[in-house]
C-alpha cells in the first residue's frame, strides 16, 4: 500500500466541479445573495453576523478548492459586502485556504509525469508570484501544476499568499465604493479593466521562463529522437 488516494476520488472531485460550473451559470447564483440566504438563517443564532461571514469565506474556499471560475466576483462580492479591509483579508485568506487544500488534494492524487518532473523553472517562486498576479492565467493551472510537480508547500503558499494581494485589492477597492446590486458587470468597469491591464503587463514576464524551459524539452527531446 503506498497510501495513494484511490483513482475514483479524483473523479469524484471532477464530477463535483462540473456540476458546480453548471449550476453558477444555470441559476446565476450572486454571492451577495448567497450571503443574505445564510444571514437570515443565522439570525436565531448568537453571533449571527460573524457565522454568516464565516459561511461566506468557507463557501469562498470551496469554489477555490473546485476551481469553480467565479473568484473574481466573490473577491468583489468580499469589498462590497465587508469594505476594504475586511473583504481583503477574507478573499485573500479563502484564496489562500482553497489554494493550498487544493495543491496538497493534486499533490496525493496525481502522479507527475516523467517529463513535467525534468522540467527546471529558474527562480520559481518570482514566477508563481508573476502568475497569481494575472488576471488571465488560471489559478487552478497553478495548483494542479505545483501539486504534481511536488512543488515545496512554503512557496506554494507564500507566492499564493502575496501573488493574489494585488489582483483581490483591485476588486475589493472597486466594489466597496459601489451601490446597488453588485453583478458581473462591475468586471468589466473602466477602472477594473485599467487595473487589470497594468497587472497584465506586469505578469507577461511571468509567462517567460515556463515557456523557455518546456522549448528546452522540446529541443531536447527532438535531439534525442
Amino acid at each position: 500500500m503506498d497510501g495513494k488516494p484511490p483513482k475514483y476520488v479524483l473523479w469524484g472531485y471532477l464530477a463535483v466541479t462540473i456540476v458546480a460550473i453548471a449550476l453558477f451559470n444555470v441559476y446565476e447564483l450572486q454571492p451577495e445573495a448567497f450571503l443574505s440566504q445564510t444571514d437570515r438563517l443565522a439570525q436565531s443564532l448568537p453571533w449571527s453576523q460573524f457565522l454568516s461571514a464565516c459561511v461566506f469565506a468557507v463557501a469562498f474556499a470551496g469554489i477555490v478548492f473546485f476551481s469553480v471560475p467565479v473568484a473574481p466576483l466573490f473577491c468583489a462580492a468580499s469589498g462590497y459586502l465587508f469594505g476594504v479591509a475586511e473583504g481583503t483579508a477574507m478573499a485573500v485568506l479563502a484564496t489562500t485556504a482553497g489554494s493550498i487544500a487544493a495543491f496538497h488534494f493534486f499533490r496525493k492524487t496525481i502522479e507527475a509525469p516523467a517529463g513535467l518532473r525534468k522540467l527546471e523553472v529558474k527562480n520559481l517562486f518570482v514566477v508563481l508570484l508573476l502568475l497569481r498576479c494575472s488576471p488571465w492565467f488560471p489559478g487552478p493551472l497553478i495548483n494542479v501544476y505545483c501539486g504534481i510537480s511536488r512543488v515545496r508547500s512554503s512557496v506554494f503558499l507564500a507566492s499564493t499568499l502575496f501573488g493574489t494581494l494585488p489582483l483581490i485589492c483591485v476588486y475589493t477597492l472597486a466594489a466597496s465604493k459601489l451601490r446597488g446590486q453588485l453583478d458581473m458587470s462591475l468586471l468589466y468597469s473602466p477602472e477594473i479593466i485599467a487595473s487589470l491591464t497594468v497587472l497584465s503587463v506586469i505578469s507577461i514576464s511571468g509567462f517567460l521562463p515556463p515557456l523557455r524551459a518546456v522549448a528546452n524539452y522540446l529541443r531536447a527531446l527532438r535531439l534525442n529522437a
